[in-house]
């Protein structure tokens, strides 16, 4: 039997392409940190009794990956560790430390009737209140602000009818101040829009081709058609799997 074969890409590379956003190195390596950081303060927080030593540690931590990520001198560091610190005792008081919510594996969208998967993960997950939350380690405006909405729009696409919430951090050199943006689920119109702009990015953009056995293994796939009439290929599923038509 012949494979079905797939066009698939990330999400964040199809939201880079439609608001791109400049960082430089300091700052990649910044938000790289924080988030492999935020990964882990959440996981512990629900996991020992000893607040203020995990707080520590994943201070530590950040340290560890952002020095593995750039080298830096101690003067040129020291302003950078300062806000780390002091956005994670911000981050302390969001509702996704307090619930410690948790990561989860890397879901994919599919377009069954065009042959495309995309690939989306945020930040963290909140399945009783239907409510997904994508962190950002920098202050949320203008371009950056806008890039944010799009991509937490798109992991929207695999949490159907899930709320979003975007945090982003305002800080001034003194303090760091959590900042929420709140989007409701998508509607029909904003899927048809996500849905075409991931066709359009497929056929324009670089892309890597596999199959759909590999893409779908253990991982959950919500499946949307475009084409009113669709034959469904006959192929196994691996996992769960929900279908929406549009």
């Amino acid at each position: 039997m012949e494979e079905d074969i797939y066009k698939t890409f990330p999400a964040y590379k199809l939201a880079l392409s439609k608001y791109p956003v400049k960082n430089n190195n300091i700052s990649r390596a910044f938000g790289l940190a924080f988030d492999h950081a935020l990964a882990r303060f959440t996981y512990y927080a629900s996991r020992t009794s000893h607040a203020k030593n995990l707080e520590d540690k994943i201070f530590l931590y950040f340290l560890h990956e952002f020095d593995n990520n750039i080298q830096l001198s101690h003067e040129e560091r020291t302003p950078h560790l300062i806000k780390a610190w002091k956005m994670l005792r911000a981050f302390k008081t969001t509702v996704i430390f307090q619930r410690a919510l948790l990561r989860e594996r890397v879901r994919v969208v599919f377009i069954d009737d065009e042959k495309i998967a995309m690939y989306a993960q945020p930040d963290f997950v909140d399945h009783g209140r239907e409510v997904i939350y994508e962190v950002k380690a920098h202050e949320l405006k203008d371009n950056s602000l806008d890039h944010a909405k799009y991509q937490t729009k798109l992991f929207q696409l695999a949490y159907p009818n899930y709320e979003a919430v975007i945090i982003g951090f305002i800080y001034d050199g003194l303090k760091a101040i959590p900042q929420h943006i709140r989007l409701p689920p998508l509607t029909s119109q904003e899927t048809k829009i996500l849905l075409n702009d991931m066709i359009n990015y497929a056929k324009h953009e670089g892309t890597q081709q596999q199959t759909f056995e590999n893409i779908i293994f253990n991982r959950t796939s919500i499946h949307y058609r475009i084409r009113q009439h669709y034959e469904e290929p006959k192929t196994p599923l691996i996992g769960e799997r929900r279908d929406r038509n549009f």
